[in-house]
């Protein structure tokens, strides 16, 4: 799928620079979090309607849809929204839900009888552009909200000991 970078503005960069590392990564952990889910749930409403009679496996795919955390470098978040495939968490409920966004080539069973193929859908990709503007409103909301809130402790911190 694609991946979006979001660099923060200098102002914002420039507030962290005064707190601590662990203080620091928790805000940013937050704002990426609030955006991840954002970006999912878009995506899960942008599920295609089953075509065949009978199949009705959009709240399987929609339960397959998922947001996570990559691993974090320092002053660096990532995380991804996508369909979980394979041995995971929810991905036996919905185990070829992959094949709707990605598509498949024409399928021949080994006897030659042919299952067709299935068109790619770029659902994901289109709501997550989508998404976009929405999601990084979010992390500024969040990350002014958690920074007024680190500041607040702070404050309450040194009345304390003055």
């Amino acid at each position: 799928m694609t991946e979006k970078i979001v660099e923060g503005a200098r102002a914002l960069e420039a507030t962290l620079k005064g707190l601590r590392d662990s203080v620091r990564k928790r805000i940013m952990r937050s704002a990426v979090n609030r955006a991840l889910t954002i970006v999912g749930r878009e995506v899960r409403k942008d599920v295609p309607k089953a075509i065949t009679p009978g199949h009705n496996m959009n709240r399987r795919v929609k339960k397959s849809i998922g947001v996570r955390r990559l691993k974090s470098k320092l002053d660096k978040e990532a995380g991804k929204t996508g369909l979980r495939v394979g041995n995971r968490r929810n991905a036996t409920i919905a185990p070829h839900a992959h094949f709707i966004p990605l598509g498949t080539q024409e399928r021949i069973t080994k006897s030659g009888a042919s299952r067709g193929r299935v068109r790619p859908r770029g659902f994901v990709p289109q709501a997550a552009s989508r998404a976009e503007p929405k999601a990084i409103e979010e992390m500024r909301k969040t990350f002014k909200k958690k920074v007024e809130r680190e500041a607040e402790k702070q404050r309450r911190k040194n009345r304390s000991r003055g």
